[in-house]
């Protein structure tokens, strides 16, 4: 599955736009994409463009494709779409994926409150809670996790803005 962003929008006709994305695969004429928006289902499309700037021309029909001709530039698909959605609805939200989206959609859930859980993803060394290279705010994915929920990241003050690299750097995942 490929996460992409909009970047760009192109209003066609009355209920008809198109949707410029960067997306770095090969794509030959014919060839279609599944696109999926969370919490409201998939369509096939067809790439309408397909240089190095890719596209998709949506028309309004359903409820997946009213949803894509709303999004504007810079809108990232899993996060962007739960304002639009009824969470009350869910018992519990299970999150996974790079920090980066994990840390969006915390933001977008945190105070609605939501019963949600995410699973972080980190550099593990030794695995038994020894080294702290898994570790985010103190807590230690290794031995405290992989899975955490939305009150122990909500205030984490690393959780989305640091982690570690191979070597043990400390690195800005440039969030805030």
């Amino acid at each position: 599955m490929n996460r992409i962003t909009v970047e760009r929008v192109k209003d066609e006709a009355k209920n008809v736009r198109t949707l410029f994305f960067r997306w770095d695969q090969k794509i030959s004429a014919g060839q279609f994409v599944m696109v999926w928006l969370p919490g409201l289902g998939e369509i096939p499309m067809s790439l309408s463009y397909i240089g190095s700037l890719k596209g998709i021309t949506v028309k309004a029909y359903g409820k997946v494709s009213q949803a894509m001709i709303e999004l504007q530039p810079g809108h990232g698909f899993p996060h962007d779409l739960l304002d639009r959605m009824d969470l009350s609805v869910y018992r519990k939200i299970y999150v996974c994926g790079p920090e980066q989206m994990l840390y969006r959609v915390m933001l977008k859930l945190r105070d609605r409150h939501v019963n949600a859980e995410f699973s972080l993803e980190r550099t593990m060394k030794c695995g038994i809670g020894i080294c702290d290279s898994c570790s985010v705010g103190g807590l230690q994915v290794c031995k405290q996790g992989p899975v955490f929920s939305i009150e122990q990241l909500k205030d984490n003050p690393e959780f989305g803005i640091y982690r570690t690299t191979y070597s043990g750097k400390r690195i800005s995942l440039n969030m805030k």
